[in-house]
């Protein structure tokens, strides 16, 4: 009877540490993924390398802040861009939000309202590029969205303009782009 009540303490001890040893991990695992998917939805930027390197822009996050980045000084080497398919990975992105610093904040119902627009602005036809002249560089407009089955963010280009012209023609986009107008940086 003792040996069995022992084996019991064992199993019972063993299942208490395995259990909390499981708990733990998964709680530091999402803790990571919640840092590393940032939930960034709009990222609005002004790009030249015409006379000088001139990179800035602001980012967007689901809470409302308006993270801004000014590059121009100081060229990254360690800047990470999109995919040949505008895809980019949560790791990345977050090294990208490391250069920036939260400048100011946006009404986050509004922002939310507007974030249900994203979805529908994905994969939408792109006008035909106009060309406006040379060395005026790009002001461009994006949005974000988690792609689950590959594990990383699109990036969705909402409207380009500057050196050429080019937008999102689904009205979703229109909107989009209107909106992050209002926001400067």
């Amino acid at each position: 009877m003792q040996i069995i009540l022992s084996n019991f303490k064992l199993k019972l001890i063993a299942f208490v540490i395995i259990g909390t040893l499981f708990f733990t991990a998964c709680k530091k695992e999402k803790s990571t993924d919640s840092k590393l998917n940032p939930n960034i939805l709009f990222q609005v930027e002004y790009y030249n390398m015409a006379w000088a390197y001139t990179h800035l822009g602001i980012f967007i996050d689901e809470n409302g802040n308006v993270l801004k980045y000014n590059l121009s000084n100081n060229y990254p080497n360690n800047w990470k861009r999109v995919d040949s398919l505008d895809y980019i990975s949560s790791k990345d992105l977050l090294s990208n939000i490391n250069f920036a610093t939260i400048d100011s904040q946006i009404n986050v119902d509004t922002l939310l309202q507007k974030a249900t627009l994203i979805q529908a602005t994905i994969n939408g036809t792109l006008s035909d590029i106009q060309y406006l002249g040379a060395d005026i560089g790009l002001h461009s407009y994006y949005c974000y969205y988690w792609d689950s089955n590959k594990n990383k963010y699109k990036r969705q280009l909402l409207f380009v303009t500057g050196d050429y012209q080019q937008y999102n023609t689904t009205a979703e986009a229109i909107e989009l782009t209107e909106y992050l107008k209002t926001i400067t940086f």
